[in-house]
């Protein structure tokens, strides 16, 4: 039997385009080469909170008779 482990977790950062990168460490255990195909599950464990909007502010107040 082979001592190469069948999964390692990983976390991973979803970065532009949706890309994540399979750390070195990783990619040495498993021999894994550019152009390779690899099956990956996957889970969010973490989401990136949306920060509210400011609306902007006029410069000049406006009366309530306008």
């Amino acid at each position: 039997m082979s001592d190469i482990p069948e999964e390692i977790p990983f976390i991973a950062e979803v970065i532009q385009g949706g890309r994540i990168t399979i750390p070195d460490e990783v990619r040495e255990i498993f021999d894994i080469k550019e152009g390779y195909f690899v099956l990956c599950r996957l889970r969010v464990i973490s989401r990136r909170q949306k920060k509210p909007r400011m609306r902007k502010q006029n410069k000049t107040p406006r009366s309530h008779n306008e």
